[in-house]
């Protein structure tokens, strides 16, 4: 009976694990598309699409949530006030945004700047022109500066970064999976967008269809 009792135990608590994953999943694409500055009618949709009504936040909701998100008192970054090795790395990326979002991200303020060059070297192999895209490293950037405003811990950023699942490894995606293995087995936490920052979001196409550059040329 013990057997059988740990058994469903088992099952129950793996069943609460995947409801809080789809909850995590829906916040994670909320998170990910208001930095990305859609709005919100345009969240709601994608939300609504991708994980059905019963599962979205309200457009109120959402209203809220894009508001309380927005910080307009923050210093813009710019070529001509960074260092020269800064900018090599930040130029890129920010080229890759402004396509990917269609203009609705033109300019990076100073922190977050200094989180993605920061992030790039630490990965160089993260940069756009060794086969990655933009959209990683600049989620990295946004909640590392984040949380370095509100002092969290970035245990779940620093160990994503140190078992870096972008990389081949002995295998294709053998990091992908190791990574999702302890993330999945509870021994380590997982990176808030680690769900975007998989092997296939690191090449030249954007994750989930953030990109209206790329809709376009498919059209």
């Amino acid at each position: 009976m013990a057997q059988v009792k740990q058994v469903d135990d088992n099952k129950t608590t793996r069943a609460t694990r995947r409801r809080r994953s789809v909850q995590g999943e829906v916040e994670e694409e909320l998170a990910a598309l208001a930095r990305l500055k859609y709005p919100p009618v345009e969240i709601h949709r994608r939300i609504v699409r991708k994980y059905g009504e019963a599962r979205t936040p309200t457009l109120r909701t959402i209203q809220r949530y894009v508001r309380a998100s927005q910080d307009d008192d923050v210093e813009t970054w710019n070529v001509v006030t960074a260092s020269a090795e800064e900018a090599a790395l930040v130029v890129p990326v920010l080229g890759y945004i402004a396509w990917a979002t269609a203009g609705r991200i033109k300019s990076f303020s100073k922190d977050e700047a200094r989180w993605v060059a920061k992030v790039l070297r630490i990965a160089p192999d993260l940069k756009p022109e060794a086969g990655s895209n933009g959209l990683p490293v600049f989620l990295l950037a946004l909640d590392y500066a984040e949380r370095e405003r509100s002092g969290e811990p970035t245990d779940d950023l620093d160990l994503f970064l140190g078992i870096a699942p972008w990389r081949e490894g002995v295998a294709p995606d053998y990091w992908r999976h190791e990574y999702e293995r302890l993330v999945g087995d509870g021994l380590i936490p997982a990176a808030r967008h680690g769900r975007f920052l998989n092997a296939d979001a690191f090449r030249y196409r954007p994750t989930d269809g953030y990109s209206e550059g790329e809709d376009e040329q498919k059209g």
